[in-house]
């Protein structure tokens, strides 16, 4: 390995490039740019879901129906800042109630 400041690249960088986007809930995305067309962000964003995805406001419709029949102290409650579900106490806690 040579020593010293490497060589400064003449090559300009690239006009038109994807970046692909992987969430941890399986949900990706690919963001299309074109440096030509529009130089302060995407053109394009195309989102791509897995087969058996659901959004947090589908869970939590089907967790209301589910605990519509018990009493209130026995229920669960969805947690939408980490998307799982927790006791009475702690959702009076966390003011979900």
């Amino acid at each position: 390995m040579k020593r010293g400041r490497p060589a400064i690249s003449t090559e300009a960088p690239p006009r038109k490039f994807e970046r692909i986007i992987t969430s941890p809930d399986g949900t990706s995305a690919v963001w299309k740019y074109n440096l030509d067309k529009f130089e302060n962000g995407p053109i394009e964003v195309e989102f791509f879901y897995p087969a058996n995805y659901k959004p947090e406001f589908e869970i939590a419709e089907e967790q209301e129906k589910v605990n519509s029949k018990i009493p209130l102290k026995y229920r669960t409650f969805f947690n939408p800042k980490n998307g799982k579900k927790v006791a009475y106490q702690r959702a009076k806690q966390l003011g979900l109630i």
